[in-house]
C-alpha cells in the first residue's frame, strides 16, 4: 500500500487508536474459571471490585457489565429520575445524556470551555438554581477543574462523576471517580483498563452500593432473605471479564508509566508544529493519557490530517461530539447554536491520535509525519 505521506510503497502496520493485550496470567485465570464452572459471581468479580476500591480508595466498588450501565445504575441507586434537572456537558459521548434520558431525568445541556473542555463554571451559573444534580465528566481523562466541584458544593448540587476514562487520573491526590457522591468508569476496550466490554460505580456511600448491587442483580438484596427490594436489571460482569480486567489492575501503574513516556515523546515532536496543541493536564493533577487528542485551529487541517492518517492506516476520530447535536435529541430538546457555541466548536477541532503501551518511538514518529504534512 502507497504511503499518503512518503510516497513508498514498503507496507506499515495498522496503528490503532487503543490496543489491549491479555497477558498470560489472565489467560491462565480464564482457564481456571471455564475449569471451575462458575462463570458469573463468583472470586474474581470480587477480587477485581476489591483492587478497583483499593486503587481509588473507595469504599465500594461494584463491578457492572459497561460503563453505561454503571451510569444508569448511579443515577437510578442515587434517586436521579423523573422531574428532576441534570446538567451535563455538551461535549462528550452518547452515553451521558442516554443515561440521563433512560432515568427519566431532564438534561440541561451545558457549555464548555475551549482551553480545557470542561464545562463553563459561566454556564452553571447563568442555569440559575434549580440543577438537582451534575454529571462531571472527566474528558479524554483530563481530571475535571476544582471550580466545578466548588460551584457544585456552593450550590448544593448532587455531583456524580462520569469518570469513564478517568481511572488512574487524579485531581490532586483523589482519584477521579471518588470526588462526588458517586462515580462510574468504563471498561471499555479503548480504556486504560478493559474487561471487553464492563464498567463499575464506586461510593463511600453505603446506601447507594446497596441499591447499585441489588440494581444489577435483577434487585435482590443479597442478605439473608435476598428479597427483591425494587425492580432491577441484570447488568452483571462475568468472571472472565472480570480476570481479564483484574490483571490490568495489577499493572495499572506501569500502563500510565508506558503512557506518559509516549505522551513526552509527542510533545517534543509535535511542539513547534504551527497550528495544533497536544491537549493536557492542570501541572498540580495526574493524567492517565487515557485518549491522546490534538486540538487544530481550522476544522479543514483537522480534517485533512483525519483523512491522511487513516488513509495511512493510522486510526484517528473525534473522540467527542455535541450531545445536542444527536439527531434525536437535537429535535427532542432544540438546543439553539448560541447555548453550546464552543462545545460545536470544539467538535470540529479536535482529533484523537493512537497512544497504547505496545507503540514505540518509531510509531509515533510516523504518526508526527502524517500531521506535520498537512501544514
Amino acid at each position: 500500500m502507497e504511503s499518503q505521506v512518503t510516497g513508498t510503497h514498503e507496507k506499515s502496520h495498522a496503528l490503532r487508536l487503543a490496543k489491549p493485550v491479555v497477558g498470560p496470567r489472565a489467560r491462565q485465570w480464564i482457564e481456571q474459571i471455564i475449569s471451575s464452572g462458575r462463570l458469573i459471581q463468583g472470586p474474581f468479580c470480587e477480587r477485581f471490585e476489591e483492587a478497583l476500591g483499593n486503587i481509588v480508595s473507595s469504599a465500594h466498588a461494584i463491578a457492572m457489565n459497561s460503563g453505561t450501565s454503571a451510569l444508569y445504575a448511579c443515577l437510578k441507586a442515587c434517586d436521579i429520575g423523573p422531574g428532576m434537572r441534570v446538567g451535563i456537558s455538551d461535549l462528550g459521548f452518547a452515553a451521558t445524556i442516554n443515561a440521563v434520558e433512560l432515568a427519566g431525568a431532564r438534561p440541561v445541556f451545558l457549555d464548555v470551555e475551549e482551553e480545557t473542555l470542561d464545562i463553563s463554571l459561566k454556564c452553571i451559573e447563568d442555569t440559575g438554581p434549580g440543577l438537582d444534580a451534575l454529571i462531571v465528566v472527566h474528558q479524554l481523562g483530563l481530571p475535571a477543574g476544582r471550580g466545578i466541584f466548588h460551584k457544585a458544593h456552593d450550590d448544593k448540587v448532587m455531583i456524580v462523576e462520569d469518570a469513564a476514562c478517568g481511572l488512574g487520573s487524579k485531581l490532586g491526590s483523589r482519584s477521579c471517580g471518588t470526588l462526588g457522591i458517586a462515580g462510574t468508569f468504563s471498561f471499555h476496550p479503548r480504556k486504560i483498563v478493559t474487561t471487553g466490554e464492563g464498567g463499575a460505580i464506586v461510593t463511600d456511600n453505603e446506601h447507594i452500593a446497596r441499591r447499585a448491587m441489588a440494581f444489577r442483580n435483577h434487585g435482590f438484596s443479597g442478605n439473608e432473605k435476598n428479597d427483591i427490594i425494587e425492580p432491577g436489571m441484570n447488568l452483571r460482569l462475568s468472571e472472565i471479564s472480570c480476570a481479564i480486567g483484574l490483571e490490568q489492575l495489577e499493572n495499572l501503574e506501569s500502563t500510565l508509566e508506558k503512557r506518559r513516556s509516549l505522551l513526552a515523546v509527542y510533545k517534543a515532536m509535535l511542539d513547534r508544529v504551527p497550528g495544533i496543541r497536544i491537549l493536557s493536564n492542570n501541572e498540580n493533577d495526574t493524567w492517565n493519557v487515557q485518549t491522546l487528542a490534538i486540538m487544530f485551529e481550522d476544522s479543514r487541517d483537522r480534517d485533512r490530517a483525519m483523512t491522511i492518517l487513516n488513509a495511512d492506516q493510522i486510526e484517528a476520530n473525534p473522540p467527542v461530539a455535541s450531545l445536542s447535536a444527536i439527531p434525536y435529541y437535537a429535535k427532542k430538546y432544540k438546543i439553539p447554536l448560541r447555548q453550546v457555541e464552543t462545545s460545536r466548536k470544539c467538535t470540529s477541532l479536535i482529533l484523537a491520535i493512537p497512544c497504547y503501551e505496545g507503540m514505540d518511538e518509531s510509531d509515533i514518529e510516523r504518526v508526527c509525519m502524517v500531521l506535520k504534512s498537512c501544514f
